[in-house]
């Protein structure tokens, strides 16, 4: 007969096994997506790395970020840089100078604009 501390050690080993299987089955599945760190603790400063990574994918980048701010950082990056976005990127009459029916600005909505604020 087992005493007490020992049942429930072996007892929280099994759930520990069973979490493990769960998740791993996940995994290999491909239904599982890591929680964000950001989730569990918003608050926490952003590294280094996680900066330079923001800086290099073109993200925004700022004094104080948090975990939660590269997050949300990625997310932007990711949906940026997605396949519809890129798609509508290259689409004839979608790109910057050009109106939603794809003709080219006017000579006079190009001054009211400003040349300089043209890509």
């Amino acid at each position: 007969m087992m005493d007490k501390i020992t049942e429930e050690l072996i007892t929280g080993m099994i759930r520990r096994l069973d979490d493990f299987d769960e998740r791993l089955r996940k995994i290999e599945s491909g239904n599982y997506r890591k929680k964000p760190v950001w989730k569990t603790n918003p608050r926490k400063p952003a590294t280094e790395k996680q900066i330079i990574a923001v800086q290099q994918r073109g993200g925004e980048v700022w004094e104080g970020m948090t975990q939660a701010d590269i997050e949300k950082q990625f997310q932007l990056i990711n949906q940026k840089n997605s396949p519809q976005e890129s798609q509508k990127r290259t689409e004839p009459g979608t790109g910057e100078g050009m109106q939603p029916e794809g003709k080219p600005l006017t000579k006079e909505e190009i001054e009211e604009i400003g040349e300089d604020n043209l890509l």
